[in-house]
């Protein structure tokens, strides 16, 4: 098969698509606006019918299929039956924990009762997070744990807390140092421990993500995995791509990043354009809405 930029598509790729991240890089290179500067706009509402630049294929080199099979060989101890394996206990770690709070609110606890939906927003939960409950309750639908009729529903599996636990544990061992950084499992944990209170407004979220303003979660969950490893080394492969082909040596090509957070992808980036001897060719501009990730960024660079 000839090595080109449209046709060549790396297995690591294709696993990625399983955790449906990957669509975010799809949408990352057809959307660089080559008139004036270069944006790259992170957590952006994606389109199935974008239109593709033809620079990205104008060449089968542009790409740089070189490293990008370079990067595809660090990653090839990954497999799809590791990562579906992965899927399956931490999405039933999650299904499970979602029934049991439901049970902690007075829902579900009868198998052969049947719960009226307006009632159980009502009178179970007092109307708070309306959205939420109906989003939980149609997951649990698709997923075969409820049955919903005239809009009723009942519970069509018994939980039993030790599956919990030992979904998690599956979850914790397909997971650590395999995929990506153990605190990613532990984020996901400290959430479901304080639904509760996340639920009621007595704890806010971003005290978990930040605890302390510590950016260990944060991380792990956006950096110190493969997932995003992965994605972070194309990113770069195709940014320095875009400026060997692009610079003047006389203008620098301005990069902006728009939410750059916690900097993973501002690494990345930097690192490729200094090994590559192109960082005096470009302007970087790291931003985010939130001052607080700017100190950290700044030391990071």
């Amino acid at each position: 098969m000839k090595n080109d930029g449209r046709k060549y598509l790396p297995k690591v790729h294709e696993i990625i698509k399983d955790v449906q991240l990957f669509d975010e890089f799809e949408y990352l290179v057809r959307k660089f606006d080559l008139k004036d500067d270069l944006t790259i706009k992170q957590n952006s509402c994606l389109s199935s019918n974008l239109e593709k630049n033809e620079w990205l294929y104008e060449t089968p080199n542009l790409m740089n299929i070189h490293s990008i099979q370079d990067v595809e060989r660090r990653y090839s101890f990954i497999d799809h039956v590791h990562v579906n394996k992965f899927l399956e206990s931490i999405n039933m770690y999650i299904y499970l924990s979602m029934i049991l709070f439901f049970q902690n609110n007075g829902v579900f606890i009868d198998c052969n009762r049947k719960y009226n939906i307006n009632e159980i927003i009502e009178k179970n939960f007092n109307s708070r997070n309306k959205n939420i409950i109906l989003r939980w309750l149609n997951i649990l639908f698709e997923n075969e744990f409820i049955h919903l009729e005239n809009n009723n529903c009942y519970l069509r599996k018994v939980v039993n807390k030790n599956n919990i636990d030992r979904y998690y544990e599956d979850a914790k061992n397909l997971w650590d140092w395999k995929l990506g950084d153990p605190l990613s499992i532990d984020y996901i944990n400290q959430n479901i421990k304080y639904l509760q209170e996340l639920f009621d407004g007595k704890k806010k979220c971003n005290s978990i993500l930040f605890p302390e303003g510590d950016l260990k979660y944060a991380k792990a969950l956006y950096k110190n995995n493969m997932v995003y490893r992965y994605i972070n080394d194309l990113v770069a492969i195709t940014i320095s791509d875009y400026v060997k082909k692009y610079s003047s040596g006389i203008n620098k090509i301005k990069i902006l990043e728009i939410g750059a957070g916690i900097g993973a992808t501002t690494d990345s980036v930097l690192k490729r354009l200094i090994d590559e001897n192109l960082i005096d060719e470009v302007l970087y501009k790291y931003t985010d809405i939130s001052n607080f990730f700017y100190p950290v960024c700044k030391k990071q660079i």
